[in-house]
């Protein structure tokens, strides 16, 4: 009897039955920790409006992929705009000292060195809220294109509705430009062939280097195989 006493007792003891006033060790938490494949870091400072320094194993300097704010703090004077401070501002005071989910696409670093990532603040993507407060227009870099499409049919709210930078007249036409000069600049091509069927070529596929693109046909380059399907295109077959 006394033996099934004893191994009762270390049963309890086991699973919590020890001394109720003894202390439990502090559970610490790593300073940055993967979360649904994100991982979490602080953000240290604002550079502009795009980019950040950000503590997550140890400091880096962190650009936002797929967006693009105007320019604050660049080499030649002559490229920073009043529009670029105000965009740095509006990140810092979203931003500075708080805590955020960064998620990756393809590639993780640009040829600077910086850490390519997607930021998420309080589960909000801080890409995406840029794009819809107005305060920067899309950047399309292949292979990151995860939310080409969507963050494409962001900025054509933000701009029809004229939010931020899409308010005044000049900034809307500089834009306009800007953007039209990505198009003609893209990696996707548009091509027509004899046919007259639609068919676009990505980097990767075996016809996209000798593919011409003729405007004069209809011919064009897009920046996200959405747009392409839009304008009646279909995807070559390899």
């Amino acid at each position: 009897m006394k033996i099934i006493e004893l191994l009762l007792l270390s049963i309890a003891l086991a699973f919590g039955g020890g001394d109720p006033g003894a202390e439990v060790p502090e559970r610490t938490v790593p300073e940055a920790v993967e979360m649904d494949n994100r991982q979490k870091g602080e953000i240290l400072r604002v550079v502009d409006g795009d980019t950040y320094e950000i503590f997550i194993d140890k400091k880096e300097k962190v650009r936002l992929i797929g967006v693009d704010t105007p320019e604050s703090v660049a080499p030649q004077k002559e490229r920073n705009v009043k529009e670029g401070k105000t965009a740095s501002d509006f990140a810092k005071e979203l931003l500075e000292g708080r805590v955020v989910e960064i998620e990756y696409d393809v590639q993780e670093r640009d040829r600077y060195g910086r850490v390519l990532a997607y930021l998420y603040l309080d589960g909000k993507m801080v890409n995406e809220y840029l794009l819809e407060e107005g305060m920067a227009q899309i950047a399309t870099y292949p292979p990151n294109i995860k939310y080409a499409d969507r963050f494409q049919e962001i900025e054509a709210v933000a701009r029809e509705s004229g939010k931020g930078f899409w308010q005044e007249g000049f900034t809307r036409k500089k834009a306009e430009k800007e953007e039209k000069d990505k198009k003609s600049a893209g990696l996707i091509k548009g091509n027509i062939n004899s046919k007259g069927e639609k068919i676009y070529h990505m980097p990767h596929q075996r016809d996209y280097n000798r593919t011409k693109i003729d405007e004069n046909k209809g011919e064009q380059c897009f920046i996200s195989e959405n747009e392409a399907k839009k304008a009646g295109f279909r995807k070559a077959a390899q």
